[in-house]
C-alpha cells in the first residue's frame, strides 16, 4: 500500500486539466506554487472525477494553501475509465505559477 503519482497538472488553467487514469477514491494532491513572482492572494480551483472525458462527478473547491490536501470521491462508475480534472477559478492568475501533484492511494 503506497501512495502512486498520478500526474502533474497545470493550476493556472481556465478549462479543466485531466491527470492520467487511476482507480481509487482518495486523493493527495501538493500545490507547487511558483515564488516568482511573489503569490499574493490564495489560488482557487475546482477539482473533480472525470469519466471518459465527458462527465464530471463530486466537485469541490481546493486552495494553493495549504500546501497538501486530501480528497475522498465517490466512486460512481467503475466501469468507466476515471480521471482526477482540475480547473482554475481564480479571480487573478500568471501562467506557470501553479502546478497541482496528485498522487491516489493504493489499498
Amino acid at each position: 500500500m503506497a501512495w502512486l503519482d498520478i500526474g502533474a497538472i497545470d493550476g493556472d488553467r481556465r478549462d479543466w486539466q485531466l491527470s492520467q487514469p487511476f482507480t481509487g477514491n482518495l486523493i493527495r494532491i501538493k500545490n507547487e506554487v511558483s515564488t516568482s513572482p511573489p503569490l499574493i492572494s490564495n489560488f482557487r480551483g475546482l477539482i473533480a472525477l472525470n469519466y471518459n472525458f465527458a462527465r464530471f462527478f463530486d466537485i469541490k473547491v481546493f486552495y494553493s494553501i495549504p500546501d497538501e490536501q486530501l480528497f475522498l470521491f465517490q466512486d460512481v462508475n467503475i466501469n468507466e475509465t476515471k480521471r482526477l480534472a482540475v480547473r482554475n477559478i481564480s479571480r487573478l492568475t500568471k501562467p506557470q505559477q501553479w502546478t497541482i501533484r496528485a498522487y491516489v492511494w493504493n489499498a
